[in-house]
């Protein structure tokens, strides 16, 4: 199993805004400075709490095609990896409902239970942000890939913008990352879904071995990206939620390093260099 916030790691102590900073977008390398500001999780639980729903994770020895990053989920972390857990991942967290969610996704807020998000404002030094992610989930059960979807979305808007953007969603105007949008033929059992297949290409496959995460089955890799201004302030947001029930957690992986906003480099003076220049 993967290794999520255990102490083998210094990441697994970081605060919230040393992981976006230092672990999300800069991979944990000194080569560049995140200009990233007002990190906020919620639920806002403490590093040392063993049921905090954000946290560092490492594929240590397995073949998650992340080798590291950070993990948000509807529960606890902690589950979500490390050892096998035998029950479905259904913990409650100290939320309930998120209103940009909602929004985003053109639902009831009363529906979603158990919200968690990390939210952070960025400049980014180029025309395009992008970054790399994975959504997981206990809703690949039974005939529930056809019925329902815990709600996800990856937000992103200009600081002052009335609305968001959702970039959690498919190329070539597929839909939204969704248990219910992102399905194979056929139930975790092998049986077949009452409903059929959907874009099951972006789909990785149920965890019938029960390896490297508890988490019933996942998507493949994806890349979100947007199109930005450089130097203008904007926000992200990366929230989830359980629909009608506190049942069935989720979760998003997001690769370290992955976050691109962008590097300026800077000459003696502090001006930006060309992006072509000759060494003699």
């Amino acid at each position: 199993f993967i290794d999520v916030n255990t102490p083998a790691y210094p990441e697994s102590s970081y605060s919230i805004t040393q992981l976006v900073k230092d672990v999300l977008i800069a991979g944990g390398s000194a080569c560049s400075t995140a200009n990233v500001s007002n990190v906020i999780v919620s639920p806002d639980l403490a590093v040392s709490n063993p049921n905090r729903t954000w946290g560092f994770f490492n594929k240590g020895t397995t073949n998650f095609p992340f080798a590291k990053g950070i993990l948000l989920t509807t529960g606890h972390a902690r589950k979500a990896g490390n050892a096998f857990q035998s029950d479905e991942l259904s913990d409650g967290v100290p939320t309930q409902g998120d209103m940009d969610l909602a929004t985003a996704l053109g639902i009831s807020n009363v529906n979603l239970k158990d919200a968690s998000y990390i939210e952070f404002d960025f400049i980014p030094s180029s025309t395009e942000v992008k970054f790399r992610y994975l959504f997981a989930s206990e809703e690949y059960e039974g005939n529930f890939p056809c019925i329902i979807g815990d709600g996800f979305a990856l937000l992103l808007k200009k600081v002052g913008d009335p609305t968001y953007t959702n970039l959690a969603v498919l190329p070539g105007g597929a839909g939204p990352v969704s248990v219910k949008n992102i399905r194979p033929a056929n139930e975790f059992s092998g049986a077949p879904l009452s409903c059929g297949a959907l874009n099951a290409s972006y789909f990785a496959g149920y965890n019938t071995a029960a390896i490297e995460t508890n988490f019933s089955g996942r998507t493949i890799p994806l890349t979100a990206q947007a199109t930005v201004i450089p130097g203008q302030l904007y926000r992200f947001k990366m929230v989830l939620a359980d629909y009608q029930d506190a049942a069935y957690d989720s979760g998003v992986f997001l690769e370290a390093g992955s976050f691109d906003i962008g590097v300026q480099i800077l000459g003696p003076t502090g001006v930006q260099l060309p992006a072509s220049i000759n060494v003699c």
